[in-house]
């Protein structure tokens, strides 16, 4: 039967028997008198003792609580010897003597653990912390964080978080944990060491300048005046080249970052709802007008891909300069410089590639053009008006449309409106000539897209009710189809231009020089010179004025 004494490591309570007290007393007594010539001694021990503290309690459990001699051996296993570490000085033959650290139970090996680093910090560690435990520079996990913030917004909620979840590495063994490296005896002597040469070496640049400071601070005379200006002059000098940099540094950071939301947004957002001319009418999605453009979903899939590389690439580029810029971060990672360069070249060759197919696939031009003549109308006035698309339209309805584009239910394409022309006719008969014009690959193709575009038009009496747009059918691509209407008009002959129409008009010719807008519901006589107005009170004849001028100088000259 062994006596048990109660001892005190770290601040914890143990009890131990008597014979692993004693070999836990020597052990102690010879790494004490190892480093009884270190500066940094009682730092050392403390955090070997806090070490042999956390071992002896991952050793105790519910069965026992009671440290025995097999506890402290396998805890000197871990830590190491003194006379493993006789010199401790740091060589490279001495490292490789030095034991790496194994679990005490089952001979696992001991893994990392994740700490906020607080050598490595900006704000609370975070970022220097998760990058130390996957061993990746501490400026990536920062760009994802201040992304996540300008794009989702959740990277500050996500940053508080880990930063209350994740303890700091106070304890010499918790930043030795932090790294992964073994926490026994040569690392804790070495990492405490390395911490009073950084101290050391921090102190003798303070007193460097303090008393570069106090030399220059009492120099004297005129050559110690003209010292403070210029060093006074280079400081600002270097604050204001400091503030130009972090200031460009925001620019680009904030043009980059809006340009990559046009660009994801130009990418993945293809099923965003758009309206083209913002009126109360159906909309279309981007995805619809690109695969009316696009010969197919695959060569869409590799228009955005071009568009992402091409275009995405530079811009992060641009965001990375930013933030390198704000941050000042000197590390240039070729490895970075490179990657981009391919994914831009790619992004390059796939967008010329798909820029070339459509350059083909609008290359030439071609028509068709039908002409019918309209019945001479009972009356002595022929009406133009706009069909009503819907029962619950009205002619403001129309009116208020403006240009738009219309996707149908069956991914047919309606396109409003199309341009009518009023011309003098060569005969004595009302005539409609609807000109169908298209894009495709050679001329033959362009003349049957042309063929293939819906338009119709009806006459009930006196009126011609025009539709209000032309219709591309669902398996057509636009290639930019258009359709042009001419009206002729025989001499003498009048028209009344219905206010349903007013998009249709398209730089109408008429002798007072009226605007197209001023033309509807009005009366137009076809003269000889051209279209004139039978009922515009205020409407000067312009035409006719200019003609009596031109007469009566032609007169005065003879």
């Amino acid at each position: 039967m062994n006596k048990t004494i109660s001892i005190n490591i770290s601040g914890q309570a143990f009890f131990i028997d008597e014979f692993a007290y004693e070999k836990l007393r020597h052990y102690l007594e010879d790494i004490r008198g190892h480093f009884s010539a270190n500066d940094g001694r009682d730092e050392i021990m403390a955090d070997i003792e806090s070490r042999i503290a956390e071992i002896f309690g991952a050793a105790l459990g519910k069965m026992r609580n009671v440290v025995l001699i097999e506890d402290v051996e396998k805890m000197i296993g871990i830590m190491g010897k003194p006379e493993d570490f006789a010199e401790a000085t740091g060589s490279e033959e001495s490292t490789k003597s030095q034991p790496t650290e194994a679990a005490f139970e089952n001979g696992k090996t001991r893994y990392r653990r994740m700490y906020r680093n607080p050598e490595d910090k900006v704000i609370g560690g975070v970022c220097g912390g998760v990058a130390a435990y996957f061993s990746i520079d501490p400026v990536w996990f920062r760009l994802a964080f201040v992304l996540a913030v300008l794009l989702a917004g959740t990277g500050v909620l996500f940053y508080l978080v880990l930063w209350v979840v994740i303890p700091i590495a106070k304890t010499t063994a918790q930043k030795l944990e932090m790294k992964g490296e073994p926490v026994n005896v040569s690392n804790i002597e070495k990492n405490i060491r390395e911490e009073m040469e950084d101290i050391e070496k921090r102190f003798k640049n303070y007193s460097k300048d303090a008393s570069e400071n106090f030399r220059q601070q009492y120099a004297t005379g005129f050559r110690g005046f003209i010292q403070k200006l210029s060093d006074a002059l280079a400081s600002m000098a270097q604050y204001l080249a400091i503030g130009v940099v972090k200031f460009m540094g925001v620019i680009f950071l904030m043009t980059g970052i809006s340009l990559l939301i046009v660009i994801m947004s130009g990418t993945f957002g293809g099923h965003s709802w758009v309206n083209i001319n913002d009126t109360e009418f159906d909309s279309i999605t981007i995805n619809d007008i690109l695969l009316k453009i696009f010969s197919g979903p695959s060569e869409l899939f590799w228009a955005k891909a071009g568009l992402l590389l091409g275009a995405g690439v530079p811009v992060l580029l641009l965001i990375y300069l930013g933030l390198r810029m704000i941050l000042k971060i000197k590390e240039n990672q070729k490895w970075v410089k490179i990657s981009a360069l391919v994914l831009w070249v790619i992004g390059i060759i796939i967008s010329v590639t798909i820029i070339r197919n459509l350059y083909n696939e609008f290359h030439h031009r071609g028509g068709t053009k039908q002409r019918t003549v309209i019945a001479t109308p009972a009356g002595s006035t022929l009406y133009l008006k706009s069909k009503i698309m819907y029962n619950d339209w009205d002619e403001e309805d129309i009116e208020d449309l403006g240009w738009h584009i219309d996707l149908q239910e069956d991914k047919s394409l309606r396109i409003f409106f199309p341009d009518l022309r009023i011309v003098k006719s060569k005969t004595d008969s009302f005539s409609l000539v609807i000109s169908r014009r298209a894009r495709g690959k050679g001329g033959k193709e362009a003349i049957g897209m042309a063929e293939e575009i819906r338009y119709a038009f009806t006459q009930q009496d006196s009126t011609i009710f025009l539709d209000p747009y032309f219709e591309i059918g669902k398996s057509e691509k636009w290639r930019g189809q258009s359709v042009k209407l001419t009206l002729e008009v025989p001499e003498g002959k009048t028209i009344f231009l219905d206010n349903s129409i007013k998009s249709f008009l398209d730089d109408i010719d008429n002798v007072s020089n009226t605007f197209d807008r001023d033309m509807v519901n009005r009366r137009w006589i076809m003269s000889q010179r051209g279209l004139k107005c039978i009922d515009c009170e205020g409407i000067t004849d312009q035409k006719d004025k200019e003609f009596h001028k031109e007469t009566n100088e032609e007169t005065t000259e003879e």
